[in-house]
């Protein structure tokens, strides 16, 4: 069989290879200083080889301002240096810019003289671009946790990795400190259950995560934050990390919001305890059984908002539901409402 290099050049297989690839080879002889670039080369450069000989000085005029090499005599510096390794942006004659990377390697005779210079010229623009794309998306998101008090975390499928910076600066706990489930200890002791297992239900379930919890400052200030985190998938669709920010919510709370925990009521109005019931699909039997209190007197406080209800009663009534989970809250110009505690 006829060998593939008996029929096709070196020549022409590098020039089939070069446009596919986006690369350019050139080579210099110390001996003759002549230069040579290949079609790829020419190609990158944006200029035909008919009237364009192969020159340093050609390429160092295509080269940006900031990006040209420190010196004139560019055989001296080769001779010198002996290896070139280099990101550089091309200038067009439209004005545009390419990002390319140059690599030359000089090689040596049998006397250890400088015998030539082998050089490859890969456009790298794209490559450019996107790491140009990811660096402005981090910086906006670091403006972002900054402008809003955020904190950031990631967590990969081999345990907890460290936490941003806005943790630290936060919470005041270090890097191991706040590893694995350390960081919990900055959660207020009476949110640090439910927030653990929270994380570990979505974690197991493989499902958003999301909570709101209080943290104790590293300046001894609590403050109330809302956190969020989500599985990143790969291609094939298992779980690469997971990515959480947590938000602090205290002034949209008390700007906002506006409402604090009725802790001590001893007159439920019949709305809420059905409201109530509903939250937990419990029926009139149900909170009758957890109350203590008769099936009647439940059917009579929900007939009629206006029923004047026995302190003993509502206590126990209350008492049940505030048990099961159930918060009611007041707000000054809402009134009074229910909901069902985070779990």
């Amino acid at each position: 069989m006829t060998h593939f290099l008996d029929l096709h050049s070196l020549a022409d297989i590098y020039g089939a290879i070069e446009p596919l690839a986006g690369v350019g080879v050139c080579n210099y002889s110390f001996k003759t200083r002549r230069l040579v670039w290949s079609p790829g080369f020419y190609a990158i450069l944006g200029i035909d080889s008919a009237s364009n000989p192969a020159s340093f000085e050609l390429l160092t005029s295509m080269i940006h301002p900031d990006d040209r090499l420190p010196a004139d005599d560019v055989d001296s510096y080769l001779r010198e240096v002996r290896h070139l390794d280099r990101r550089l942006r091309l200038l067009s004659a439209d004005g545009g810019v390419r990002w390319v990377a140059h690599r030359i390697d000089v090689f040596f005779d049998a006397r250890q003289e400088p015998a030539f210079a082998a050089g490859i010229l890969t456009d790298i623009t794209s490559c450019v671009e996107a790491e140009e794309a990811r660096d402005r998306a981090e910086a906006r998101l670091r403006t972002f946790t900054r402008a809003s008090h955020c904190f950031t975390w990631v967590v990969n499928p081999d345990g907890f990795k460290p936490p941003s910076q806005g943790w630290t600066n936060l919470t005041g706990q270090t890097a191991e400190q706040s590893s694995g489930e350390g960081w919990l200890d900055c959660v207020h002791p009476a949110d640090r259950e439910r927030v653990r297992q929270a994380f570990r239900e979505a974690w197991s379930a493989s499902t958003p995560y999301a909570a709101k919890y209080r943290l104790i400052c590293g300046d001894g200030i609590t403050r109330c934050f809302l956190a969020r985190s989500a599985p990143v998938f790969d291609e094939s669709g298992v779980i690469r990390e997971w990515f959480g920010v947590g938000m602090d919510i205290s002034d949209v709370n008390t700007a906002n919001d506006s409402f604090h925990p009725v802790l001590d009521s001893d007159d439920p109005a019949g709305p809420l305890v059905k409201a109530a019931r509903a939250l937990l699909d419990w029926s009139i039997e149900d909170l009758a059984s957890h109350g203590c209190v008769s099936i009647s007197s439940i059917r009579r406080i929900e007939s009629d908002h206006k029923v004047v209800v026995r302190n003993s009663t509502a206590e126990r009534l209350l008492s049940a539901l505030k048990e099961a989970g159930i918060e009611f809250f007041q707000t000054d110009d809402l009134g009074t409402f229910v909901r069902l505690r985070q779990k």
